[in-house]
């Protein structure tokens, strides 16, 4: 399905229980059309986040600058470990809490 937003049309459509939103960059509705099928089909060949890629790259590499600085302003290691069987030991205090509250 294609639809507009402001000046230009948009695709929505799902493939494979995959739902892809994706700008089509025209004002021209036959043109959209032209693009939606192509881009359906290629979709449809297992191509369908390539267009995706170097955005989710650009997402990740942000976030990690943005962890990096807010680590080394609260003075931290960025790559702080947690010692081993922690977490286990985090969990188990948990139950207990939650037991003893019912």
């Amino acid at each position: 399905m294609i639809y507009k937003r402001g000046k230009h049309w948009h695709l929505e459509v799902t493939v494979n229980d995959i739902r892809y939103r994706e700008a089509l960059a025209t004002s021209d509705r036959r043109e959209a059309l032209a693009l939606e099928k192509k881009r359906i089909g290629e979709i449809q060949q297992g191509r369908g986040f390539e267009k995706r890629k170097g955005i989710r790259a650009q997402t990740l590499q942000g976030i990690g600058q943005a962890v990096s600085r807010r680590a080394e302003a609260a003075r931290c290691p960025a790559n702080f470990s947690v010692p081993e069987g922690a977490l286990e030991a985090i969990g188990e205090i948990l139950r207990r809490e939650a037991a003893d509250s019912v």
